[in-house]
């Protein structure tokens, strides 16, 4: 699994407002957002499913996915499971 299309995506919400403000404020207009974006059918589902409104809550939620994503031993589960919040993340740690 390579993640190097979710730290782009998380990388240019650090350095680029207009970015973040539109990935996290407007959830109708992230598919035209991470077309450039190399990610996978997991990945990008992950991405549009995602309800937080900050980025450290964003980033968190993507985190957790991707060290899960890393505990899955290969053949694991074919379809990312549904994102919890930033809170939910919080409260499993």
């Amino acid at each position: 699994m390579s993640v190097q299309g979710l730290n782009l995506v998380v990388g240019n919400a650090i350095v680029d407002r207009e970015f973040r403000e539109r990935l996290l404020g407007c959830p109708d207009q992230r598919e035209e957002l991470l077309e450039p974006f190399d990610l996978s059918a997991e990945e990008r589902a992950l991405v549009l499913e995602c309800r937080e409104q900050t980025l450290e809550g964003f980033a968190a939620v993507l985190d957790d996915w991707v060290a899960r994503q890393a505990a899955t031993p290969q053949g694991g589960t074919p379809h990312a499971p549904p994102a919890p919040s930033y809170e939910e993340s919080r409260a499993n740690s």
